[in-house]
């Protein structure tokens, strides 16, 4: 009898999440951020690949036999900071595979659980003035006159660049441009999220002549977006994330992209997991 109830029980469910994730014909839309090396970008082929995009295929295995999903039913969309959230508004993709968790944001999506301790760092020339360098290790007094900083348009970002005292603040289209207008001195520093400043150094040679700062200016989640109003499809995300990191799959996927978690790190996903 219970079996047949839980069974019944579960069948309903699925359907709600269907319901509300899933397009008409069985389709999952998911979109992802296409130049965010190593946390989310395209491969040579064109296919999306990084740590977020892992995560997200993780929680899809999971939670496809909830609703009713084959493999050749879910489809991948590049997004842009631009765009993201529109897409997702518009219910273009249903699910945003990577966004930092803001009040803001809060009024008209929902959030999973986090996937990452994101947190905005800041990339400058190796030359830099010392008073700027000082000033920015600091987060305390003004900025050397005429400072120009570069960040994402439309990203959270923005906000942390206002609050440095004296910088003009200049929108870029990408991380590639915000990172390029440092090397050609069009911008002092850039501002964005620290991991994907630290992996475009790294894998660049040519960019020895430019420095990610020690210090994060921001803590901020990062999560997978959802239109608000899907309770029951972030329910059915949020219980394979505590799954992956109860079961520490989620370990190899960040060795992979980030190297070895420090005790913070583990920290963070241990205390993410939810009890069933």
């Amino acid at each position: 009898m219970w079996t047949s109830i839980l069974g019944a029980a579960l069948m309903i469910f699925a359907a709600a999440v269907q319901a509300q994730i899933v397009e008409p014909g069985g389709r999952l839309v998911i979109g992802y951020h296409a130049d965010a090396r190593p946390f989310s970008y395209e491969n040579e082929s064109g296919k999306p690949v990084g740590y977020a995009v892992e995560i997200c295929q993780k929680v899809v295995q999971t939670a496809k036999a909830e609703v009713g999903l084959g493999d050749e039913r879910i489809s991948w969309v590049p997004v842009t900071s631009a765009n993201r959230l529109d897409l997702l508004r518009k219910g273009s993709i249903k699910v945003l595979c990577g966004e930092p968790v803001t009040l803001s944001a809060g009024k008209e999506f929902s959030f999973s659980m986090p996937v990452f301790q994101g947190g905005v760092g800041a990339l400058v020339r190796a030359d830099a003035p010392a008073a700027l360098l000082d000033a920015l290790a600091r987060g305390s007094g003004p900025l050397p006159q005429d400072q120009r900083f570069a960040v994402v348009g439309g990203s959270p970002t923005q906000a942390v660049a206002r609050q440095q005292q004296g910088a003009q603040v200049t929108p870029v289209k990408d991380y590639a441009q915000g990172v390029q207008a440092v090397i050609e001195r069009k911008a002092s520093v850039f501002f964005a999220d620290r991991s994907v400043l630290l992996d475009a150094v790294r894998r660049n040679p040519s960019f020895d002549t430019l420095k990610v700062m020690d210090r994060r200016f921001t803590t901020a989640p990062v999560a997978i977006a959802l239109k608000r109003g899907n309770d029951d499809a972030r329910l059915a995300v949020d219980r394979a994330l505590s799954r992956l990191y109860r079961d520490g799959e989620w370990r190899a996927i960040y060795v992979k992209w980030f190297g070895e978690p420090d005790a913070d790190t583990v920290a963070f996903f241990r205390l993410s997991a939810l009890p069933e």
